[in-house]
């Protein structure tokens, strides 16, 4: 953590920086967003407010500048005291124009209308990732269309008879919920003599006759297209997590899961350790992280899996609420929070000297991006 110093001098006008999340949401064990934002309130370059998801749907677009309850956080920051910032009473009501960067920390699966609302407040203010940006990701087609030969064969379909021929191709394949993460919108289907296994970390090992009758139980756990991913039988040998932002790798961890579970989760008792990343797991995010860029997306975290030749292949691309950042700085012993804050210093639109708080904002390229400053830069970007 970062030693206090006279902001006076070298940074007079520090970066307001809202971040949203469910601190409830966080137990102490799991402690990536608790520490975020312990490390970003004692950095002096932040004036950091926390706004609860719920307080979201408090917003009235009224054709007046949009406004939000926030609550300031302070320097010095408790796990306890993390709670207590979901406390609605000690909120105070401040103009989303505000804030010079916003950073959604929300866990999915998210509220219906949440992104709406986020797409909100992205007129007024510049996010970390843009909510556009996230809903385009979250297409469960997005990843094949920007990394087409890089992953396992996969489809994307709610069609009983399309998923049952992949099935029936490659006897073991893995179905993926499109709004999901650690782990728990994630299943495996195993054709068998008797039938059809299902299992996953949400649900006991299932037996279905007819693969049918297997496809319409997965289904009614979510409306959206899943993706059907083949089984790779190295699966045992973990999960390579690659930290991405802004295009930059910040380094990677294998995460391997309890003994006898094909999903590899720390958050779900998994054990992690260093590791290093090939010149071919960099070729993939130098071919795919400037599809995130044009979306105005930057945190990423690359899954690699095993493959049947015993190369790292492309499992799947997370955006937006990345974990890892601990897990690496204490695997590494750099400072990786730092790293990061230095990146959202940065990447923040910096105040006019006339102090205006009604900033303007345009859409280009699919991104929002600030009317001020920086603009040209970004708008080369997209």
């Amino acid at each position: 953590m970062r030693d206090l110093y006279d902001t006076s001098v070298l940074f007079p006008e520090p970066i307001r920086l809202l971040l949203i999340c469910k601190p409830a949401a966080y137990p102490p064990k799991v402690a990536e967003t608790p520490e975020l934002y312990q490390h970003l309130a004692a950095d002096p370059r932040f004036e950091l407010f926390h706004c609860d998801p719920t307080w979201l749907w408090e917003i009235e677009d009224d054709g007046k500048p949009l406004e939000i309850p926030v609550v300031p956080v302070p320097r010095e920051l408790s796990y306890e005291e993390f709670l207590e910032l979901s406390d609605r009473s000690q909120a105070i009501s401040n103009r989303v124009s505000s804030f010079d960067l916003a950073f959604c920390r929300t866990l999915k699966p998210f509220p219906l209308g949440y992104m709406e609302r986020l797409e909100e407040l992205e007129r007024a203010v510049k996010f970390v990732n843009s909510p556009q940006g996230i809903v385009t990701h979250l297409q469960p087609t997005y990843l094949p269309s920007i990394a087409p030969g890089l992953t396992p064969d996969l489809i994307v379909t709610r069609d009983v008879d399309a998923a049952t021929d992949f099935i029936r191709q490659h006897q073991r394949v893995v179905a993926k919920k499109a709004k999901s993460c650690g782990g728990k919108g994630v299943f495996r289907i195993a054709a068998s003599e008797t039938g059809f296994v299902i299992d996953g970390l949400k649900i006991e090992q299932m037996i279905f006759r007819t693969a049918s009758e297997c496809l319409e139980f997965l289904f009614e756990l979510d409306g959206d297209p899943f993706q059907f991913v083949r089984y790779l039988p190295l699966n045992h040998h973990g999960d390579k997590r690659v930290l991405v932002v802004d295009g930059e790798t910040y380094g990677a961890y294998l995460r391997k899961g309890p003994a006898g579970s094909w999903i590899h989760n720390v958050s779900s008792g998994g054990s992690y350790q260093h590791t290093t990343i090939s010149d071919r797991e960099h070729e993939i995010i130098r071919r795919t992280a400037p599809h995130y860029r044009r979306l105005g997306v930057t945190t990423l975290g690359y899954d690699f899996l095993m493959d049947d030749d015993g190369q790292w292949t492309l499992s799947e691309i997370n955006a937006g609420n990345i974990a890892g950042y601990s897990l690496l700085e204490e695997l590494t012993g750099q400072p990786i929070y730092d790293r990061f804050a230095d990146f959202l210093y940065q990447y923040a639109p910096k105040r006019t000297r006339s102090h205006c708080n009604d900033r303007k904002w345009q859409c280009l390229g699919g991104r929002v991006i600030p009317n001020f400053l920086d603009a040209p830069r970004l708008a080369e970007q997209s």
